[in-house]
Parts: C-alpha cells; sequence; structure tokens
C-alpha cells in the first residue's frame, strides 16, 4: 500500500511541476476513478465513493431532497451548463465560499480514496480543459498536508 501512495504522489508532483492540463485515469481490478487537470491544478475528480455535492448540501441541511432532486431535473432540461453548486449560489441557498469549501473536500477525499487503492494502474490524457469555474487544489498543498 505505501508503494501505492507514493506513485500518485510522484505523479501528482509531476502534473503539477510540468503544469500538465488533462485526466488522469486510475484503476484497479474492482474500481476506476478519473482527477482533471488544468495547468497542474486538481480541478475535477471522479471517485466511485466520493460523495456528490448535492448529498453534501442536503447532509449539511442547506436544502431537502426534494429540492435536490428539482435542481437536477432543472440542470439537465438546461443542458448541464451550470454546475450544481452555482445554481445553489444562485439560488441563495449556499454561498460561494461553502460551494468552494466543499469541493475542496471532495478533490481531498478523492485523493485519499485513490491513494488507498492496490494494484493501481495510471494513464494520463493530455488534453485541453475548460474550466467550469476557478476552484481547484494545488496539489503541492495536498502533498504537504499528508
Amino acid at each position: 500500500m505505501q508503494q501505492k501512495s507514493i506513485l500518485l504522489n510522484d505523479i501528482l508532483s509531476i502534473i503539477a511541476t510540468r503544469k500538465l492540463s488533462g485526466i488522469l485515469t486510475l484503476e484497479n481490478q474492482l474500481h476506476l476513478g478519473t482527477l482533471t487537470f488544468k495547468d497542474g491544478l486538481l480541478i475535477g475528480a471522479q471517485s466511485p465513493y466520493g460523495q456528490k455535492l448535492g448529498d453534501i448540501v442536503v447532509a449539511q441541511g442547506k436544502i431537502d431532497s426534494e429540492l435536490l432532486l428539482k435542481t437536477v431535473e432543472m440542470q439537465k432540461r438546461e443542458g448541464d451548463k451550470e454546475p450544481l453548486g452555482a445554481l445553489f449560489v444562485r439560488m441563495g441557498k449556499v454561498s460561494l465560499d461553502e460551494v468552494k469549501d466543499i469541493v475542496i473536500f471532495q478533490l481531498e477525499d478523492a485523493l485519499n480514496i485513490f491513494r488507498k487503492w492496490l494494484n493501481t494502474t495510471f494513464s494520463f490524457s493530455p488534453i485541453n480543459i475548460t474550466p467550469v469555474d476557478t476552484i481547484c487544489l494545488k496539489p503541492e498543498k495536498y502533498l504537504a498536508n499528508i
């Protein structure tokens, strides 16, 4: 387990140092996840065990499940043009700072989950990424805190 943690940490350092943009895919026999980078900054994560923003906002008591479902339906009708967190901010249900805190928590949580995976393979696809907002995590900040 320690070896895989070091390997992921090394990959994060390389991506950050070289200011790479693209998608890092992590895979083992049971799981698949991705980390999305723009200019070396982590801007997105997909983890099979990560908590979704809407579920976190419901758990915090900011909205109820019914409003979450209605907002997700509205988001889909509008073509997924606006992130869920931005919709909640526009509706006055959460502040932008609260959304930033939740997204940073989600990114760190995904990294912590991926560090525990065994026999993980990594592949990086360099692509031009257009972020939907300015929320990001500096990998070196994450690495300094582990």
